[in-house]
């Protein structure tokens, strides 16, 4: 009776009950809330949060293997909790911007799509899966990088760097993401290592600290791994 209920909730919450007979295992993430009577709540709150996860009804976790919905995030073992209200602010007190951004000049603060570089070097754009649909940037190994162009962090500045990563590398390959500014040989100001991550298409939201940057920059990602081998696609990525 719960897993009855728990799918008869999430098809009727997303109005694709009468459209698709297999729940959850054959559900289309572009089908939900497209009907003039739906749960709009659950379609505005997946439409405008930055990864599109979040909790908007009881069983928003019903889901096909390998998606996401509720964004849920578990540790045996945390190191840092971090609780954000009422979003953060660029330099001088201006409100994060919401919109996503697709190219140079973009705010730091923003969700900056990866295949909205300026420049690139090993990259290549493919379809994505994750929840939103669009473009993501794959194939990414030792060496490659993306440049953004005219990043602006404002006078407070960024200390935390989130991206939506995937991997699908073989055992033993891993690497580290890397952000740079200013040219895609200098220094590091931060980076988080990803591995397998249970396939190309299975994104995982990954955060990472980075030293304060203020001000306005050429922002690079790097991509540095022992092996020669891909390591890692990126949806997106955004700092705070």
């Amino acid at each position: 009776m719960g897993n009855l209920s728990a799918r008869l909730a999430a098809a009727f919450n997303r109005t694709t009950l009468l459209d698709n007979p297999h729940q959850p295992t054959a559900e289309n993430p572009a089908a939900f809330y497209t009907r003039p009577r739906t749960n709009h709540y659950a379609r505005i709150l997946h439409d405008t949060t930055p990864d599109h996860l979040g909790y908007a009804f009881p069983y928003d976790d019903v889901h096909p293997a390998g998606v996401d919905f509720e964004g849920k995030v578990q540790s045996g073992s945390p190191g840092r909790w971090t609780i954000t209200v009422g979003g953060t602010s660029g330099g001088g007190g201006t409100p994060t911007p919401t919109a996503t951004a697709t190219g140079g000049g973009a705010s730091a603060f923003a969700t900056i799509q990866a295949e909205a570089f300026n420049a690139q070097s090993g990259a290549q754009v493919e379809a994505c899966s994750d929840s939103g649909g669009g473009s993501a940037v794959g194939h990414l190994s030792n060496g490659d990088w993306l440049k953004f162009s005219s990043v602006a962090f404002g006078a407070t500045g960024a200390t935390r760097f989130t991206a939506r990563v995937a991997s699908g590398a073989a055992a033993g390959v891993s690497g580290l993401v890397q952000v740079r500014l200013g040219s895609p040989t200098a220094t590091p100001v931060g980076s988080f290592a990803v591995a397998n991550t249970g396939g190309w298409q299975a994104w995982r939201t990954v955060p990472a600290d980075i030293g304060r940057t203020t001000g306005t920059h050429d922002v690079y990602l790097t991509f540095d791994s022992g092996q020669p081998a891909d390591f890692v696609n990126v949806n997106w990525f955004t700092f705070a």
